[in-house]
């Protein structure tokens, strides 16, 4: 027993109501709900990426090692946030790790291929082949990250490292230190050189 035959209703009618379409009456959108819990339906999300040109998801690209990625509470926050974003939208997040230049590669070819509705990237070197490629395939692409500045043609999230320096600075300060040493990441990062926002 299908949803159409248990809420009799026509197929097209619940082709709309499954994708969305407002174009249905509120009695049969009624119907159709109660059938698809009568029939216990699940969509056939490969069908219905084929119908509508979208696979649902989003994918979210890291550059380096696994077991350090993993570590890292940066990452996690954000693919826990993303992850949550995306859910609300019926979204799916997939993460994919590119640790080599055959990882990159083999990314590269899954963008083109058209494997996700679009995608973020996070901790790219600027010069990064897989981070320029990008700008040559026609898919919706977002940075994390920082520093990247007007390096990159793509939307950025970035956040506001000389506030960030100063406050860190002046609590430190605050607490009393004078000697106060700025650590940063590796070089091949695009993270800003670091600039002195407050003189002791």
């Amino acid at each position: 027993m299908d949803v159409a035959a248990a809420s009799g209703v026509s197929y097209a009618t619940v082709s709309r109501y499954l994708n969305g379409n407002p174009h249905v009456s509120a009695k049969a959108a009624e119907r159709i709900a109660a059938a698809v819990k009568q029939v216990n339906y699940t969509p056939n999300n490969a069908v219905r990426s084929l119908v509508r040109q979208r696979t649902q998801t989003v994918a979210f690209v890291v550059h380096g090692q696994p077991d350090s990625l993993i570590a890292d509470p940066n990452i996690s926050t954000i693919l826990l946030n993303a992850n949550q974003t995306l859910g609300n939208a019926d979204y799916q997040l997939i993460t994919l790790i590119s640790v080599s230049p055959a990882a990159g590669a083999r990314i590269a070819r899954l963008a083109s291929s058209g494997f996700a509705d679009g995608w973020i990237l996070n901790t790219f070197h600027k010069d990064d082949p897989l981070f320029q490629g990008f700008a040559n395939i026609s898919v919706p692409v977002a940075i994390s990250g920082v520093g990247y500045g007007s390096a990159t043609p793509f939307p950025t999230v970035d956040i506001d490292n000389r506030l960030a320096s100063r406050k860190l600075t002046e609590h430190m300060l605050g607490r009393g230190y004078r000697r106060i040493a700025y650590i940063i990441g590796p070089s091949y990062l695009p993270t800003p050189t670091p600039t002195p926002c407050t003189r002791s």
